[in-house]
């Protein structure tokens, strides 16, 4: 939902580097955060450790941007 919103509030009035910030933030909130969280969960179950759980939500993380 707050991906949403961010979508349809782009303040028009942002230098190129905001709003890049800003589309990666909503990106995450979108459709990153699904798969890092998918991925951790994953991990969180399968009995891994932290570190590996961190991983995994990184991977999640990198796989949802790309998508």
């Amino acid at each position: 939902m707050q991906g949403q919103l961010m979508q349809l509030t782009v303040p028009l009035e942002l230098e190129p580097v905001q709003r890049f910030q800003h589309y990666m933030a909503k990106t995450f909130y979108k459709t990153t955060s699904f798969f890092a969280n998918g991925c951790k969960s994953v991990a969180m179950l399968a009995g891994c450790d932290e570190k590996l759980q961190k991983d995994a939500f990184e991977y999640g993380g990198h796989l949802g941007l790309a998508f």
